[in-house]
This record gives structure tokens, C-alpha cells and sequence, in this order.
């Protein structure tokens, strides 16, 4: 890949999740070691509850739209979203904008911070303001969230709209997560969603550790102007179960065909990739400089090269292209009947042409594989036969859950009965959150969808949401309530004991005193309490 142009970074964004959190009221503050931030309350104002927030403290933001910008400086926070929560710019603030200095032009804004994390909020960016502001334009620090030599988690957040105007978005700007340091530094991102980024997805300079985990990255599709990226990093680097997809760049220039999934800047780092999907990409992964790149899974549907070949090691994985020179010395490379590349160790290949069943076959294929030839120059001691049965299908269509997941046998049993689908038709999002919207049409679908004998109540359930029914079924059989006689909040979170007392209301069962102290409750999680049902 010789006209691959090395990108250099100005200054990087980073994020951190934590999936544990309750929701606290002010009149509980001690200390202002917990704040609540709402709309109607005593703080309606982010920035102003962080500045107040003491070290290690939390805020919960309830359910609205929040202008930023807002930085973290200095301190460790954890912010929580309850709802619906928006953070976006002020377009004011944005007119007004001469530089990137103080503070970075991210939504989020995190400085010399030990430890933030972000739990449960969008940050959408305002493209109308972002096209208005020459600065947003030209800069590379434009971010939804930036992170400064700081630790930081993000976890079930959507970052979407870090774009501009379809007349500007030529220009090579707009980070979902931008992150630098000038020492040690982790981001850790798990559960994460980032959407119609105008640059790259998550970027990550050679001092920040970076940790991927069951995200999704999804980008603007093939665009004649935008070189984009998913994964930048230059660091130590472990990327897993994620998905990324629809990152294409068409011009007929020196940038042609070189958008990239995965690209891997740095010199001298460790970076682990497994069960990552990669679709709808020209490169699914470049190693630019000399590293320890060690790719174990997934399926990789663009064109995989190092620079030094030696820096790339493939343990396994299903590839659209031929990858056996950096193919691992213990294992082989075979050529299925689709025409893709499979990589698998000496062992397993065995176990293939033996037809042994115990093998995971989803971890080497994308959907099921025929063997027919082996391509690796240096494996002519391995027989060469063909599989003469065709495995098995997989029997969910998501791209996300393995056989081997802990919730497997669960999500199958709930998609199989139609008591729970995906969040798309590839993606079931295990570890993404319940609403109370979709926790009534769970335990609706269970009894069998009954009709309901009226409507309910709530003014923020119409009749033409997906959850209408469901809603009044539940609300006539006592297994939920609103918040008051008119609001039930359908798109708040559901926590694990809130989940649990409706299921036994149904279940003509006494639940256990309430208590408000619990996390809220994952999809994964709520198939499996379904399935035990059966």
C-alpha cells in the first residue's frame, strides 16, 4: 500500500463506560458527591454540575437536551444519563469560536483527569452550527468527545452527526472520540454506537492504551470527498466484538480505495483484533509502522496489509483476500467455496476434514464455510481435502452474538419466538439497555400478544408506538405504572430490579420490596430471564 499517507494527530478524544449506575436524587447530595441535573430541578445546567461535583463524584442527567460545550477538567466524575440525554453544542458558542485551545472543540471536553466515565448519553453534533463555523471546518479537534491526557470509559453511549453539511464535507475533520497524551493514558469504549462521522470514528495517539468492545461504527458510506476511517490508534490496542461498516472513498486520486476499518499508526506497540466484522470497506486493516499486530477472529471483508510484514500475525478470522503471507506458522489458510480465505489452526483444520462438530465454526466463518483448497505455500504436509458436509447454519442472524456468548442459548430461544429482535437485522446489542417501551412489549410478547381493553392513560404513549398495546396490557394488569397519572417514559432505562418486579406481577408472584438501588438492565440479561421462563 505504498501511496497510504500517514496521518498525524493534533490532539485525540477518548471515552469510558460503566454499566452499574443508579439514579440519585439532589435531595441525597452529601457533599455534592451526587447531583442530579433535569430540566425542571435545582441544577439545570451540566457545566454547573460539574464544576460543583466533588472529586470522584456523580452526576445523573435526566432525560432532555443539554447545549455544550462542557470540560472536565482535572477531576474524576462519573456522568450518567436517566432517559433520553442530549448533549450537543451551542450554536452560539460555535459562532463565536476562534481556536481549538481552550477548551478542544469536542462536545465533551475531558483534561488531566484520572478517571471519567461516560454512561448512557448521545452526543449529537449540530451540523448547522459545525457548517457555519470556519474553525469546526479547518480544525482536526472537532470531536464529540475529546480526551486529554486523561483516563476515561464511555460505555453505552450513541455518538452520531460529528458531520457537516453535504456541500462541506470535504473537509478531512470530525472525530466521533479524539484522544492524545503526553504519558500513560487509558480509553476504554465498550457498547458503544458512533454514527455519520465526517473523519474517523475513534482516534487514539501512541500514549493512550485503547480498549474496543461491542461497538458499532458506521459510517457515511462511499463519499467522493471524505478519506474516512473507523479505528485510528497508535498505541497499545485490543479491539473485540464489534462491528465496522460502510467506510468507502471512491475519488480517483492518491487517497483511492483507502478508507480503512482498522489502521494501525504506531511504532512499536501491541495490539490485539478478534471478532471484529468488517464490512462494506475498502481496507479492513493497515499496519503502518512496526508493530506486534496479532489478528485471532472475525470476518474481514476489505483488503488486509502491513507495511513490514512481519507486523502483522493472522491466527484466524474469514478474509475477502489472500492473506497467507501473514498467516501464523502454526496455522493454514483455505480457500471456502465463496471464496474467501479462512484461517484456522493445524488442529482445527483437522477437526474440519474429520467433521468434528465441537469446534466453534462462527468463530472462523461468517455464516458457515466449505473448505476446498489450501493456499499457504508453507503447509504442503496438511491434506488438502474438501469438507463434504456443509455446516450447519447459524441460528440467529446477529453478528454480535457468538456461539460461545454467555447469553447465546437465551437469545436464540427469545428470536426464535418472537419475544425479542434485534436492534437491526444484524444486531442484537446484548449488552445495550432496556427501555420501559421495550420491557412492556418483552412481557407482552410472552403472554401471547392478548388485546388490550382499552388505551392507557399516558399522554406520551400514542396509539401509532410500536409499544401502544403493549403498554395498556401491562398498565390494565398492574405489572407497570407511570411516573404520574399521564407520563409513562417510555424510552427511560429499565434497571434489573424494576425488570424483575414485573416479572413476577405476571407472573402472579410477590416481589420483593423495592429498593432503587440496582443497574440497569441489559438485553442479554432479559432474554435470559424470558428463556427460564419457558
Amino acid at each position: 500500500m505504498g501511496s497510504f499517507i500517514k496521518i498525524s494527530f493534533g490532539c485525540l478524544v477518548s471515552a469510558v463506560i460503566f454499566s452499574t449506575m443508579g439514579v440519585t436524587s439532589f435531595a441525597e447530595n452529601k457533599g455534592l458527591n451526587k447531583i442530579t441535573v433535569s430540566k425542571n430541578g435545582e441544577y439545570t445546567d451540566v457545566q454547573k454540575a460539574i464544576d460543583d461535583i466533588a472529586d470522584g463524584g456523580t452526576i445523573t442527567v435526566e432525560e432532555g437536551v443539554y447545549n455544550g460545550p462542557f470540560e472536565i477538567n482535572g477531576k474524576e466524575v462519573r456522568i450518567v444519563g436517566s432517559g433520553d440525554v442530549v448533549f450537543t453544542f451551542d450554536s452560539e458558542y460555535v459562532e463565536g469560536l476562534e481556536d481549538f485551545s481552550e477548551p478542544y472543540a469536542g462536545i465533551v471536553n475531558i483534561k488531566d483527569s484520572k478517571g471519567v466515565s461516560i454512561e448512557n448519553i448521545k452526543i449529537k453534533g449540530n451540523v448547522e452550527a459545525a457548517s457555519e463555523s470556519p474553525v469546526l471546518i479547518s480544525n482536526t479537534c472537532y470531536s464529540g468527545i475529546a480526551v486529554v491526557n486523561s483516563n476515561a470509559e464511555i460505555n453505552a453511549c450513541t455518538i452520531e452527526d460529528i458531520t457537516y453539511k453535504e456541500d462541506l464535507q470535504e473537509s478531512q475533520n470530525g472525530y466521533g472520540i479524539y484522544a492524545e497524551a503526553s504519558e500513560k493514558a487509558e480509553l476504554k469504549v465498550k457498547d458503544t454506537n458512533i454514527d455519520d462521522f465526517n473523519k474517523t470514528a475513534i482516534a487514539s495517539s501512541a500514549e493512550v492504551s485503547l480498549e474496543i468492545d461491542d461497538c458499532v461504527i458506521d459510517g457515511l458510506g462511499e463519499q467522493e470527498n471524505i478519506n474516512q476511517s473507523g479505528i485510528e490508534y497508535s498505541g497499545d490496542a485490543v479491539i473485540s466484538d464489534s462491528l465496522v461498516k460502510n467506510l468507502r472513498y471512491s475519488l480517483d486520486s492518491e487517497w483511492s480505495g483507502t478508507a480503512t476499518a482498522i489502521y494501525n499508526l504506531g511504532e512499536g506497540n501491541t495490539s490485539v483484533i478478534k471478532n471484529v466484522k468488517i464490512r462494506n470497506i475498502d481496507y479492513s486493516l493497515y499496519v503502518e509502522g512496526v508493530s506486534d499486530t496479532v489478528v485471532e477472529s472475525g470476518f474481514y471483508g476489505g483488503i488486509v496489509e502491513a507495511y513490514e510484514a512481519e507486523s502483522l500475525t493472522i491466527k484466524g478470522g474469514v478474509f475477502k483476500e489472500d492473506v497467507s503471507s501473514y498467516v501464523d506458522e502454526e496455522c493454514v489458510s483455505i480457500k471456502d467455496e465463496k471464496g474467501n480465505y479462512v484461517v484456522m489452526t493445524e488442529e482445527e483444520y483437522e477437526d474440519s476434514l474429520n467433521g468434528d462438530d465441537d469446534k466453534d465454526e462462527d468463530k472462523h466463518s461468517d455464516g458457515g464455510y466449505k473448505l476446498e483448497e489450501k493456499t499457504a505455500e508453507d503447509k504442503e504436509n496438511v491434506e488438502t481435502t474438501e469438507r463434504e458436509e456443509q455446516p450447519a447454519e447459524k441460528e440467529i442472524p446477529f453478528i454480535d452474538v457468538a456461539e460461545d456468548d454467555q447469553y447465546y442459548d437465551a437469545i436464540v430461544y427469545v428470536y426464535k419466538n418472537g419475544l425479542m429482535s434485534g436492534i437491526s437485522d444484524e444486531v442484537f446489542a446484548p449488552n445495550g439497555m432496556i427501555t420501559r417501551g421495550m420491557a412492556a412489549v418483552i412481557l407482552w410478547n410472552k403472554e401471547g400478544n392478548p388485546e388490550p381493553n382499552g388505551v392507557s392513560p399516558f399522554l406520551d404513549v400514542t396509539a401509532d408506538d410500536y409499544f401502544s398495546k403493549a403498554v395498556a396490557w401491562a398498565y390494565e394488569e398492574g405489572i407497570v405504572s407511570g411516573y404520574d397519572k399521564t407520563t409513562f417514559a417510555p424510552d427511560d432505562y429499565v434497571t434489573v430490579e424494576q425488570f424483575t418486579i414485573m416479572l413476577d406481577i405476571m407472573n402472579g408472584k410477590t416481589p420483593l420490596p423495592y429498593t432503587g438501588i440496582s443497574p440497569y438492565a441489559a438485553r442479554g440479561w432479559a432474554a435470559e430471564q424470558i428463556s427460564d421462563l419457558k
